[in-house]
C-alpha cells in the first residue's frame, strides 16, 4: 500500500504495474526470492526487482492470446494466462474418461461433456459466480485441474443463446457417477434425469451401477434419496454434501473402490477441409507451445486441412503434418484420411 502515492510518479510504477503486484504478490515474491521464506525488509529493500517482474507481466505472448482465444483471455486475464494454458495443453492430451459424453438440448440450453479441444472448459470456475474451483484458488485448485485433467472426472458446460452460463460437475468413484452444480445453481430434475439416460445407454459395457445428482442441484424436492458421508468427502469444494437423488440405479451394492472397467475417447470435431484462418492460427500457436516449432508456414500457395489437434499443410503437393499430441492414434489415422482425400482429388484433375 505504501506504494501506491508514487503511481504515476514515478514512470515504472503504473497503474497496471501496481494491479500486477496486488494481484500476484505471492507469485512474484517467490520469484525474486527464489522460493525461499524472505523478510519483510528483503521485500522492501528489493522493490525495484519487484516492479521490474510486474511490468514483465504486461508483456503477454501474442501466440498465447491466439492458442487461448480472446474470449478466453479477456476472462482469465492476461497477468494467468500462461498458467491456463499449461492447463489447456494438458487438457488436449486427454484421450479418455471414465465418464460417458453427452450432449443434447434442454428447453432453451445446450449440454455438452467430453470435448477436450474446447477452451471455455477453463472456464468452469469463472461462469459460476462466487465458485473457488479455479487454478488460482487454493481451495479449489485439485477439483478444477481433476474436472479437466482427469479420466475420473468431467464437467457439462451449459450454454444459452451461445453464451457459456453454468457448469455442471461430474465425477466417478467406483461404480458411481456424481452430478453437482455450484451452490443454489438449481434446475429441473427432469433435466437430470435425461442426461442419465444418455449416459446409461452409452455405459452399456460398463459397469456403472449408479447415476446421482447433488440434492442441491435440483430445483424439485427430492422423493429418490440416499445419504452417504463418502458423497462428500471424495471431492473438495465442489458443493457436493453426503445427500443425493438416485437417477438410476440396479440391484447392486455401491463400490467406490470398484475399477472402472470401460474407457469412453474423447469426442472429436469433424475433419475441416475448408477452416477459417483462426482456426489455423490457434493450431500453429498451439504448435509452437506443444512441439516447439516456430517455423513459419504461411503461403500464398498453401492450403490447410485441420482436425481437433493436427493440421495438414499442402502445399503444392507437398504435405506437412502438424500432430499436437503424437501419441494419439485416432488423430494420425485422421491425417492418413485427409491425406488420402488429397491424392484422389488431385487424380481426378
Amino acid at each position: 500500500k505504501g506504494l501506491i502515492p508514487f503511481v504515476n510518479i514515478l514512470p515504472e510504477l503504473t497503474v497496471s504495474t501496481l494491479k500486477n503486484i496486488f494481484t500476484e504478490y505471492g507469485k512474484i515474491k517467490k520469484e525474486i526470492s527464489n522460493y525461499k521464506n524472505v523478510s519483510n525488509d528483503y521485500i522492501y529493500n528489493n522493490l525495484d526487482q519487484i516492479i521490474t517482474y510486474s511490468q514483465g507481466l504486461d508483456k503477454i505472448d501474442d501466440n498465447i492470446i491466439i492458442a487461448l482465444g480472446k474470449e478466453i483471455v479477456n476472462q482469465v486475464g492476461e497477468s494467468f494466462c500462461a498458467d491456463y494454458l499449461n492447463i489447456y495443453i494438458k487438457m488436449l492430451k486427454k484421450t479418455y474418461s471414465f465418464i460417458p459424453p453427452i450432449e443434447m438440448t434442454y428447453n432453451d440450453l445446450e449440454l455438452k461433456s467430453g470435448d477436450y479441444f474446447n477452451a471455455e472448459r477453463l472456464l468452469i470456475g469463472k461462469c459460476a459466480q462466487g465458485s473457488c474451483i479455479d487454478i488460482n484458488n487454493p481451495a479449489g485448485e485439485k477439483t478444477y485441474k481433476g474436472c479437466l485433467l482427469k479420466p475420473e472426472s468431467d464437467v457439462i458446460l451449459i450454454r444459452k443463446n451461445n453464451q457459456l452460463i453454468d457448469r455442471i460437475l461430474v465425477f466417478r468413484k467406483g461404480n458411481v457417477i456424481q452430478m453437482v452444480t455450484q451452490n443454489k445453481h438449481e434446475y429441473p430434475l427432469e433435466m437430470y434425469e435425461r442426461i442419465a439416460q444418455i449416459m446409461e445407454k452409452e455405459a452399456q459395457y460398463d459397469n456403472i451401477d449408479y447415476i446421482v445428482v447433488n440434492h442441491n442441484s435440483i430445483q424439485e424436492k427430492e422423493t429418490n434419496t440416499l445419504t452417504d458421508g463418502r458423497f462428500e468427502t471424495f471431492f473438495p469444494h465442489s458443493d457436493t454434501t453426503d445427500k443425493v437423488v438416485v437417477l438410476y440405479s440396479n440391484s447392486n451394492k455401491i463400490q467406490f473402490l470398484k475399477q472402472p472397467q470401460y474407457k469412453y475417447l474423447k469426442v472429436r470435431k469433424s475433419i475441416n477441409y475448408n477452416p477459417t484462418t483462426k482456426e489455423i492460427n490457434q493450431l500453429l500457436a498451439l504448435n509452437k507451445y506443444m512441439n516447439y516449432d516456430h517455423d513459419e508456414y504461411n503461403n500464398e500457395y498453401t492450403t490447410y486441412i485441420c482436425g481437433e489437434d493436427w493440421l495438414l499443410i499442402n502445399n503444392n503437393g507437398e504435405m506437412k503434418e502438424i500432430l499436437l499430441n503424437n501419441e494419439d492414434s485416432v488423430a494420425k489415422h485422421e491425417i492418413e484420411e485427409a491425406k488420402e482425400k488429397i491424392i484422389n482429388r488431385a487424380k481426378k484433375h
